[in-house]
């Protein structure tokens, strides 16, 4: 089965016997009592949250959301009644860390400006410029990266520091592109100088 909420173990057995009823516990009336008993690995480990607790010597152990668990072998019946499940929980891999998630909008603005620069290597690319503006390109792709990474991953977590970043991975971009362009009409007017009528006429067209 899948538990979808997060999930509270213990490593103390005693704990878990007492909640299952065992001994007079909170779930001593009615009822089958069960205690599951978890095969861990390093895919499967929980979070030791015992620091966190307000209950001095308290032993829990936290699964994320959407921790599958699969049953091991068949349940056996122990003393007292209690029927022992055995299952062998994998932690959801698609679960991102808390560190992932603060770098969350950090990330996105970096795939905005390699988006950004892609379109421009691809115009270049496409006027048969690369060789001419392959500088400019990868300069580009230099300043949009600092201009993400000069700032710590969470102040973007700020709304309007994110979206003044937006704007201007934009206008480096489009400085990228006026650049490129500029590079191209001067490479134009050279070939003018030197006589290329017909080179001068195609790198001022595609300027």
């Amino acid at each position: 089965g899948v538990e979808a909420a997060f999930m509270s173990t213990t490593t103390d057995r005693k704990v878990a016997m007492h909640y299952s009823g065992v001994g007079g516990g909170a779930e001593s009336e009615g009822g089958l009592r069960t205690v599951f008993l978890y095969l861990v690995g390093e895919r499967s480990l929980g979070a030791d949250v015992a620091w966190l607790s307000q209950f001095e010597g308290e032993k829990e152990m936290l699964f994320g959301p959407m921790t599958h668990m699969q049953m091991v072998g068949k349940p056996r019946v122990e003393e007292g009644g209690v029927s022992v499940i055995t299952v062998r929980p994998t932690v959801s891999q698609r679960s991102r860390t808390l560190e992932q998630v603060e770098r969350g909008r950090c990330e996105g603005l970096l795939q905005l400006g390699a988006s950004l620069v892609s379109d421009v290597r691809f115009c270049v690319r496409n006027h048969a410029v690369s060789e001419l503006c392959k500088d400019l390109v990868e300069s580009q792709g230099v300043a949009v990266t600092e201009e993400v990474e000069g700032r710590a991953p969470t102040a973007y977590n700020d709304n309007a520091m994110y979206r003044d970043t937006v704007l201007r991975l934009i206008d480096v971009s489009e400085e990228g592109r006026k650049a490129v362009a500029e590079r191209v009409r001067e490479e134009g007017v050279g070939r003018r100088h030197r006589g290329d009528r017909e080179g001068a006429l195609e790198h001022l067209r595609k300027a």
